[in-house]
């Protein structure tokens, strides 16, 4: 008989993800791409609203599907960072074992079968040689959301201040738009473990748009909103739980725009 303190479905969504443990010395280089996205850039205002109806409306009685057990002799141990960052490849495993792996046990026990993984071990080939960090992947291993990583401790990669400065973010965006555009896939995120922004291209006046989330902080948790304010309230699992859903709706983006028209180098 497992001992310990049940984790369900619910209470996983809603947790924050632990803060990183930074080495000493760290990697001193930003990872930018050379283009630029230069396409149209509009808010996508309702994010964090929609992905609280979207946890609303899964009802997860009773909290949902056990997951797992945690120790109650020394659960701060494994629920604390312990490994030491100081390169991408760390950020890329940190993001692994705490979003990616967790997701894809919420979304086994609710019924999906989207997983997380990495894009090599996908079956697509649209994306002529390049690597996104991370695939979202349905039972096919058929590609459905992309993203990239980067350090969070490097001022290029600071999604917060180009959150404010779209000359930033459009220079940020210009690689998992890219990847998007190629794959022709309407979901993709780009995050530092730290702060995650989630994008989606559609068609907004009759013109193929990127929309864009505000940074959502890996140490959000789940909060109640009576005010109708959703910002700081909804966690980053939450969000990736309604990423995953829109995708597995419609993920499918046939912009036929000319590359010159969305990118610059």
């Amino acid at each position: 008989m497992p001992s310990g303190t049940a984790q369900r479905a619910k209470q996983v969504i809603k947790d924050s993800l632990p803060d990183l443990n930074f080495g000493i010395h760290k990697t001193k280089s930003h990872a930018l791409h050379p283009e630029t996205f230069i396409g149209p850039l509009v808010p996508w205002d309702n994010f964090e609203k929609e992905a609280r109806q979207n946890l609303v409306a899964l009802n997860l009685g009773n909290g949902g599907p056990v997951l797992g057990f945690r120790s109650s002799k020394q659960p701060t141990l494994l629920s604390e960072e312990q490994f030491v960052v100081g390169d991408e490849m760390a950020i890329q495993a940190r993001f692994t074992e705490r979003l990616s792996q967790a997701m894809t046990a919420i979304l086994t026990a609710t019924g999906s079968r989207t997983r997380f993984g990495d894009y090599k071990s996908s079956s697509d080939q649209c994306i002529k040689g390049k690597v996104p960090d991370v695939a979202i992947m349905d039972h096919n291993n058929l590609l459905r959301i992309v993203g990239e990583l980067k350090t969070p401790w490097i001022d290029h990669h600071d999604l917060e201040a180009a959150h404010r400065d779209h000359i930033r973010l459009r220079r940020l965006f210009g690689q998992i738009v890219g990847y998007m555009v190629t794959a022709k896939l309407k979901y993709g995120f780009i995050s530092t473990y730290c702060m995650t922004i989630f994008l989606k291209q559609e068609v907004i006046g009759g013109v193929w748009t990127i929309a864009f989330s505000r940074p959502i902080m890996s140490c959000t948790e789940w909060k109640n909103v009576e005010d109708g304010n959703y910002e700081d309230t909804v966690s980053l699992r939450e969000c990736f739980l309604y990423l995953v859903r829109m995708a597995e709706n419609d993920h499918i983006a046939n912009n036929q725009v000319p590359e010159e028209q969305w990118f610059e180098c």
